[in-house]
């Protein structure tokens, strides 16, 4: 039995929210009331591709040749040279920027449908009201359309970042919103709903243009790599030796007057791969001649799964090396930059699908500032905050985090944490009854 100290706030809750469904009233006020929020800081829209098993190309939406932005195809792959259908861009990369000495990188990836991922979502995050990773994203059946955030930090050289949080991720980008861009990959769903086993989009190569005008992408020093698959690799530069490792180079594919062909950015034996291989996900640091490896390019890629390179390039992880991340260097083997239990992912079948990267010295701010947030507020999951969400909030005040997780088992308790101090107490009515009145 609850004792009399208990049922005493319990019964100054229960007058809080008297007050507040006599204000609601009074105003007349009705329907929703605060929605999701996106990111404090959304990430920049890159341009990205499907392949060709997303629903949304088997039914003729989009191509898994062409370059895509918002929903929008931005680049037609016949203007790289691709002229079958069948063609699919597996990996795709803008000119990145160097980082400057000193800064590390988190990774941007995104992975494929087989992925389990092998954490669950950081607890800190979780109570800083970032709580989705790529674990849970994958239990939910959306993973493979949404776009991460390692919380392990890195330099080009290799050296670790110690400050910040480590093996792990944050979703930045929702399959289909909530991400401030969006893929507009199906399914359609929430970060935090279950898809269950609705058909996925897969996102398979992402970048960020060098430049935008306005918020149309500039599509120039187009680099990318073709599954081994893709009947084009027969008639583009190295056709006579085709390889799903072979990395390609457009300068100017979209140029009204006078659009340049794709050339051979470097053959999969430059790199030390095998003609075998797949290149999965690319970033491309070209450091000298646009489109030419050459001394000071620096290559981020990660491998399909039945790469015959994989597990053999040193420091791989012995269970899932399609989910490392590797790096290249001009004139030098490749090795491993980032394993996969570093990103949060190791399980069987767990595979990186796409790269990219932003500057970040620490972890902790950058999940912050990019993570999509949850729904504060919204205590029963359905995406609004109205009077639905009173009865769940007070379960999660008064019983605590078990109870209410079992009663709700796919929503996130610090929903209720509304005054943001990480904690949830009273303090936190007063601004959950200011989200009843919009």
């Amino acid at each position: 039995m609850r004792s009399s100290a208990t049922h005493r706030p319990f019964r100054e809750l229960r007058n809080v929210f008297g007050i507040a469904l006599l204000i609601w009233f009074s105003l007349g006020l009705s329907g929703p009331g605060a929605l999701a929020s996106p990111p404090w800081i959304p990430l920049p829209a890159p341009v990205y591709t499907f392949d060709v098993n997303s629903p949304n190309v088997i039914d003729g939406t989009y191509n898994a040749r062409d370059g895509l932005f918002e929903g929008t195809s931005v680049l037609p792959g016949t203007a790289l040279g691709l002229n079958d259908i069948e063609d699919d861009i597996d990996a795709l990369a803008f000119p990145a920027m160097m980082p400057i000495a000193g800064d590390s990188i988190a990774v941007l990836f995104s992975v494929s449908r087989s992925t389990q991922g092998a954490v669950g979502p950081d607890p800190l995050l979780v109570q800083l009201g970032v709580p989705f990773n790529a674990g849970d994203q994958a239990f939910r059946g959306q993973a493979a359309g949404d776009q991460f955030m390692s919380t392990t930090l890195r330099g080009l050289d290799g050296t670790t970042k110690t400050r910040g949080r480590s093996s792990n991720n944050t979703l930045v980008r929702n399959n289909f919103n909530e991400g401030g861009t969006s893929f507009s990959a199906d399914p359609p769903s929430h970060a935090q709903d279950n898809a269950g086993a609705a058909s996925e989009d897969n996102v398979n190569g992402t970048s960020q243009t060098s430049a935008k005008a306005g918020r149309d992408p500039v599509i120039e020093m187009v680099y990318f790599s073709l599954s081994r698959f893709s009947p084009s690799l027969l008639t583009l530069p190295g056709g006579s030796v085709p390889s799903g490792a072979h990395v390609f180079f457009n300068p100017f594919p979209l140029d009204p007057f006078e659009p340049t062909e794709t050339q051979m950015y470097a053959q999969s034996g430059a790199l030390f791969l095998m003609q075998q291989d797949d290149i999965d996900g690319l970033v491309v640091l070209d450091g000298n001649m646009p489109g030419v490896y050459d001394q000071g390019d620096v290559i981020l890629f990660s491998l399909a799964p039945g790469s015959p390179s994989l597990g053999q390039i040193p420091g791989a992880s012995p269970d899932a090396p399609a989910a490392d991340v590797y790096i290249v260097e001009y004139g030098f083997p490749p090795s491993t930059f980032m394993r996969a239990d570093e990103l949060g992912l190791g399980a069987l079948g767990d595979n990186v699908d796409a790269l990219d990267f932003i500057v970040c010295n620490d972890a902790v701010i950058c999940a912050e500032e990019h993570g999509i947030r949850s729904f504060p507020g919204d205590m029963n999951c359905d995406h609004v905050v109205d009077f639905a969400d009173i009865n769940p909030f007070v379960l999660a005040l008064v019983d605590g985090p078990a109870i209410y997780s079992a009663v709700f088992p796919d929503c996130n308790w610090y929903n209720a944490d509304i005054d943001g101090d990480t904690t949830v107490g009273f303090g936190d009515i007063n601004p959950f009854v200011a989200l009843l009145i919009p």
